[in-house]
């Protein structure tokens, strides 16, 4: 079923986890509208200007949230949320978050951790109306995330500084940034797994269709 002119019900209900605990992830109607202005607001364009960006993350029922240990409030279990991974399709989530950042409404834009110099993926959340436009770095240290207010000097200056590994991103994070509340509640070490081995399923998937 088509949300969008590039989201489909399939893209965002898929969840291995859901899958292998024979957990219902069936978004409901309310659902699916919110889903819809996130495909046309917020994944048609960034299609448009890059190709169709792998999610990793779309809906979640309130069974696969608790599940995963997702934060109650999160926006995915309203279906207003998606997080996106460019590298699938060779490009950078350096470009990916400065785009949605110039370019789209949203209510939550999220670089989240790192891997390899870049964001790990891009959380974008986006509503009806009332959105914040809060832009955020999420740092994991151990078993604990802590958001950061964007800037995009010390974006800039954090990549440089992972890339030529001279300083640790917790370590960069600590000296040179204050923590902010996402709003929406860190995620548990046991949800960072979860999420992470569904990406990991989802592109694996992707590489053998």
């Amino acid at each position: 079923m088509k949300l969008s002119n590039h989201l489909t019900l399939e893209m965002v209900e898929a969840s291995h986890t859901a899958k292998v605990r024979k957990i219902d992830n069936t978004a409901p109607m309310q659902v699916k509208v919110a889903l819809a202005f996130v495909g046309k607001k917020v994944y048609d364009p960034i299609c448009a200007k890059f190709g169709r960006v792998l999610v990793t993350s779309g809906y979640r029922s309130p069974q696969l949230n608790t599940a995963i240990g997702g934060a109650k409030l999160s926006a995915h279990t309203r279906g207003e949320a998606l997080d996106l991974d460019a590298r699938s399709i060779g490009l950078s989530n350096i470009d990916l978050f400065h785009f949605s950042y110039n370019n789209l409404d949203f209510d939550q834009l999220i670089a989240e951790f790192e891997k390899g110099g870049e964001p790990e993926w891009i959380h974008i959340s986006y509503k009806a109306s009332g959105n914040r436009k809060q832009a955020l770095i999420a740092v994991r240290k151990g078993k604990d995330v802590t958001y950061h207010a964007f800037t995009q000097e010390l974006f800039n200056k954090f990549y440089r500084k992972t890339k030529n590994r001279s300083l640790s991103f917790s370590a960069f994070i600590e000296t040179e940034t204050g923590i902010v509340d996402s709003g929406e509640g860190s995620p548990s070490v046991v949800s960072l797994q979860a999420d992470a081995y569904d990406r990991r399923h989802q592109a694996n998937a992707k590489q053998q269709q």
